[in-house]
């Protein structure tokens, strides 16, 4: 097993935790008054700095050129609402669609077997989806947030054999499970057209290419290690010791 690999497995995967909570919190639902503020204030900028150094310049600005556009008005931040209803909220033929279903059945349909496919996982790993969260199981928010919360569940690890296991499991995960179909809602996303801002496409291209780094990484045994900011938690612990995903 790469020696760095295990020396810096705690902060690597603080890192990734953040990254996929962060990735989560923007596909969930529309920016919030606070999330923002976030991205028209400069606070973004030390998390695009981790990003650049991860590799990712071509990605970061893209979502540099929209972050240099904001004024901070309300006005730019309903007209970021309407972007979201119309990359995810709307029909099949205007949006893209979110769900894994949607790409991997031939008959495009909802609640396909990705759905059955992600609910008996989350049910195998005592994984449950929060209240408030009204979305099928193959929503691209859920497999996300299992990520964050499985980076920061195997943080603390430190056996090699352990660490070996999680990151084949994790990379069975990220490569069947969402790979498979990431780069065509990308795509489609992509092609979403008559939007204000180019927020959601640049976050979609970048969650492309972060997933495949990420597969990539712990297909080789190797990442640098590098610290990230930290982004707002999706997963929390209920009260009965499950895990509930937001």
């Amino acid at each position: 097993m790469d020696q760095e690999l295990q020396q810096n497995w705690n902060k690597i995967n603080q890192q990734r935790a953040a990254f996929y909570g962060w990735f989560a919190g923007a596909f969930s639902t529309e920016l919030s008054k606070q999330a923002f503020e976030f991205y028209s204030d400069g606070s973004l900028d030390s998390l695009l700095d981790v990003l650049k150094q991860l590799g990712f310049e071509t990605e970061v600005e893209r979502l540099q050129a929209f972050t240099s556009s904001l004024k901070g008005t309300e006005d730019e931040r309903i007209n970021l609402m309407a972007d979201f209803a119309s990359c995810f909220l709307l029909d099949s033929r205007q949006s893209a669609l979110p769900y894994a279903s949607y790409y991997l059945e031939e008959s495009k349909l909802l609640y396909g077997e990705a759905t059955t496919r992600m609910r008996e996982f989350l049910q195998g790993n005592q994984l449950q989806l929060h209240e408030d969260f009204r979305e099928p199981a193959d929503h691209l928010v859920v497999y996300l947030a299992v990520m964050a919360d499985w980076c920061t569940e195997v943080a603390n690890l430190t056996e090699p054999v352990e660490i070996q296991r999680q990151i084949a499991e994790q990379h069975e995960f990220l490569t069947e499970a969402l790979l498979p179909w990431l780069e065509g809602w990308a795509k489609r996303l992509d092609a979403v057209p008559n939007l204000s801002f180019t927020f959601y496409p640049a976050m979609g291209q970048l969650l492309l290419s972060y997933v495949q780094t990420d597969a990539e990484a712990m297909l080789d045994g190797q990442d640098d290690g590098a610290s990230a900011k930290t982004v707002d938690e999706v997963v929390r612990k209920s009260v009965d010791g499950n895990h509930t995903l937001h």
